[in-house]
Order: structure tokens, then sequence, then C-alpha cells
């Protein structure tokens, strides 16, 4: 599911290996299998990934990994894009969003700055992407127990956190928050989650006075069904010739309707710059 999302992004098939940086075994493989999917009609074996994949992880982790058990999405994702920073000076701009968290005081009106950059943004479950976004950069009230530590009062304050996008590469990775941790044990939210458009813009805040909006279109949703030890993923991609949307299970591909992204098991949405 995570190799069909990836080859619906243009810049991830074109993009090679920098000449300076090393080949990394894994990013070869990645590329490798990109590659054949862009241009073959039946089903691709990914066995050279997925050996490339384990290795890693196992050399990492220093203990042995199972790729014939269900993983997180988003953690295997991650590896990747690691990965593909590592192969490639390129990757870093086009994958990373610049986010800024500005918390302030509201009994001084002091204010502290924090940016950070994520390849994955995690978006709470609402009822559409647009609300999932919204929320994402709504403000947060820090009161009683969460309240934050103002270093000019030297004290904890009531304060209010903003989130916004500083900077957004060519693409743009959300996962939507279905796995919580309840009274110890970890559950999934199956509720509906509706994309109703395959186009989202976000508003990137240059500085306090000025915002951009940036425009994306929907490229693929990785979707997940079953519980968090036992599952399946497919996904949904986009076919730009022939301007459909395909559901890609396994080996069997079939044309669905846009309207069949709209579900209550969608985990992750790739997007690039439309």
């Amino acid at each position: 599911a995570i190799l069909q999302a990836l080859s619906t992004i243009p810049s991830f098939c074109c993009q090679q290996l920098s000449d300076s940086g090393p080949i990394l075994p894994l990013a070869r493989a990645l590329s490798i299998n990109l590659s054949l999917l862009k241009k073959r009609s039946t089903p691709i074996d990914p066995s050279n990934f997925l050996r490339a994949l384990q290795s890693l992880i196992s050399k990492n982790r220093q203990t042995a990994f199972n790729i014939n058990t269900q993983q997180d999405a988003q953690e295997i994702l991650q590896i990747l894009i690691d990965e593909l920073k590592e192969a490639s000076v390129l990757a870093d701009d086009a994958l990373s969003a610049s986010l800024v968290n500005t918390t302030s005081c509201e009994y001084c009106n002091s204010f502290n700055i924090i940016e950070t950059k994520q390849d994955i943004i995690q978006l709470p479950l609402t009822k559409s992407v647009a609300s999932s976004i919204g929320f994402f950069l709504s403000s947060e009230y820090l009161r009683d127990a969460n309240r934050w530590f103002c270093s000019l009062c030297n004290s904890l304050q009531d304060s209010v956190r903003i989130t916004s996008f500083a900077n957004t590469g060519n693409v743009l990775i959300f996962q939507i928050l279905r796995f919580a941790n309840f009274e110890g044990r970890v559950i999934k939210d199956n509720r509906k989650f509706n994309i109703l458009s395959e186009a989202i813009t976000i508003p990137i805040k240059t500085d306090e006075t000025v915002t951009l909006r940036k425009t994306y279109k929907l490229r693929a949703s990785i979707n997940h069904s079953g519980t968090l030890k036992d599952g399946h993923y497919w996904a949904f991609i986009k076919e730009e010739t022939s301007n459909s949307w395909l559901k890609c299970n396994d080996s069997s591909v079939i044309k669905v309707k846009f309207s069949d992204l709209s579900n209550d098991s969608s985990y992750i949405l790739v997007y690039s710059v439309y």
C-alpha cells in the first residue's frame, strides 16, 4: 500500500540519488519498485524491497524484524522517508513541512516560538479533511493542570498555543489519528472520515501579518481495516492518465468512485502540489 501511494508522486519516481551521497540499499530498492509500478500493468514482486527494509530495521533495532506481521504503515513510511533524505539532498525540501508553535502568556503577553520540521503530520479524526486541518491549526488554551511555565512571570500561567505552517514542501502527508490509548488499552476509532474534495488549501504564515495559501491535490489514501494487532492495508490511488481512482488491494486493482475514499478505514493521506 505504501509503494502504491508513493508511486503517485512524480518527485519520488523522477528523483535520482545524489551523486555525492551514499548509495543505500533500501533507497535503491524503493526507487526500482516505484519505477516498475509506473511502467507495468501487472503486479510486481516487491521481495527485494521487503528484504532491504527487513535488513535495515533489523540492524537499527538490533533484533530480527518480521516482515510477515502487521506493522504500522506510518512507522514504515517514516523509515522510508528518512532513508530518502539520507540518499538525496532534494528529499528534505520536497517532503518536510515546517510548523511553528507560538505559546503566549495571558498575564504578561510574553510569548515563546518553537519551530519544528515534520514529514508526516498527525491530524485529529473529525468529520472531514478540512475540519481536521482547521482543528489542528486552531488555538489551544492551556488551563489548570496544562498551564504553561512563563519564564518572564517565572510561574505557571494560563496561556494560548497556536500552530501554523511556516513552510511546506511539494509533498504533504497526513496521518489520521485513529488509534488512541484509553484506560491502558489502545483502541481504534472507526468513525467515517469524509474526503469531500481532491484539493486542499494550506495557509502558510510567513510573518505576523502575511499569510500565503498553497493548494495541494490528493494523490493517494492508505487504508487500514482490523485492529492494532490484526488487520489489513490497501491503497486508493489517483491514475492521472485516465483521471480515475483505483483501489489497489494486494494484486487486485479496480476502478472506484471518488466517493469511496470517504470511509471508516482511511489512515494516511498523500498530497502533492496542485
